[in-house]
């Protein structure tokens, strides 16, 4: 066992490579590596290591010792499925990994020019029957003045809990909506359905998958789907039946009006004072 650990300690090398950036393909760094050792009774000297991965994506960690294998763990807003460990010896040369930005937690965020900026335009998710319909169609309760946007060039990141949320358009319905049991709706903004009268109708989020990707960190997932993943226009992210939902542009910003007779609309999707719910009194 002594001799062992003197072989191992005595036989180190530096851990070496470049980091590109998943999403874009250009260099990716300015994060720190540590470098775990797996065996617990390997020499203290040989146990843990401090490397990094400069601006230019150039990975260094020095020192590792060649009888043990390595856990890497990484710092900052990174994840990268290949740098998660290292075999006893080495990797044998030069690694070539990905990696990619991504916050430390779960929720909804939109990543452009290297920035997640984390998404809050929440609302109150409301639900009412359709007259002569027994399914309920989902609305906000109320719209921000100013939604959240991914732009082009940009990415909406889900990560953890938020990429179980479903993904679907919010679309005007510019009618009167009579209800069952309860005061008709104006004209108003509705999550994932059309009206012919007040017959609803699906609609879904056509999204491209060849622009969306996924990755996995631990335990967790994280999906990026690129601005020109969906059609441009405005979306939201829901659970039915939960208390909130989460409002967004993808590609740039978008404009949902409702008729200026309804007084609910400014033209910039904004609901004017005094019609909190989009319903008449």
């Amino acid at each position: 066992m002594w001799l062992l650990a003197l072989w191992a300690c005595s036989s180190s090398y530096t851990l070496e490579g470049t980091v590109e950036n998943g999403l874009s393909g250009e260099p990716l760094g300015g994060f720190g590596v540590v470098a775990a050792a797996d065996d617990p009774a390997i020499t203290l000297s040989c146990r843990t290591f401090q490397g990094a991965v400069d601006e230019q994506g150039n990975l260094s960690v020095a020192g590792l010792c060649a009888g043990t294998s390595y856990t890497l763990t990484l710092s900052g807003e990174v994840v990268s499925p290949d740098l998660t460990s290292v075999p006893a010896g080495g990797p044998g040369g030069p690694l070539a990994a990905k990696a990619y930005p991504a916050p430390a937690g779960e929720g909804i965020y939109t990543l452009f020019d290297g920035a997640l900026t984390s998404v809050k335009s929440n609302a109150d998710q409301k639900k009412e029957v359709p007259l002569g319909g027994s399914e309920p169609v989902y609305f906000p309760g109320t719209t921000p003045g100013k939604f959240p946007v991914v732009p082009e060039g940009g990415f909406l990141v889900l990560s953890g809990e938020a990429t179980d949320l479903q993904l679907v358009p919010l679309v005007v319905n510019p009618n009167r909506l009579e209800l069952e049991g309860s005061q008709p709706m104006t004209p108003w903004f509705y999550v994932g359905s059309s009206f012919e009268g007040n017959v609803a109708t699906p609609v879904v989020a056509e999204v491209d998958a060849s622009k969306v990707t996924e990755v996995s960190a631990g335990e967790r997932t994280i999906r990026y789907l690129a601005a020109d993943a969906l059609p441009a226009g405005r979306y939201v992210l829901y659970e039915p039946g939960q208390r909130r939902m989460t409002m967004f542009d993808m590609g740039g910003e978008a404009t949902l009006e409702l008729p200026d007779a309804s007084g609910d609309d400014d033209g910039d999707g904004k609901k004017k004072k005094g019609k909190g719910k989009g319903r008449k009194k």
